[in-house]
């Protein structure tokens, strides 16, 4: 989710939300970049 959404929902700016959260978003960030790159192997994608 954008991080000025999750912001905006929880009614805090975007500073305090990556000083609070920055961890857990980066293990998000690298979960999808899991997905994509797995997406990539399994469909024989060569990027």
């Amino acid at each position: 989710m954008n991080i000025e959404i999750i912001a905006d929902i929880i009614g805090d700016n975007i500073e305090q939300v990556l000083e609070t959260y920055a961890h857990i978003l980066k293990r998000f960030k690298d979960d999808e970049l899991d997905k994509l790159h797995n997406y990539y192997k399994n469909n024989n994608i060569i990027f």
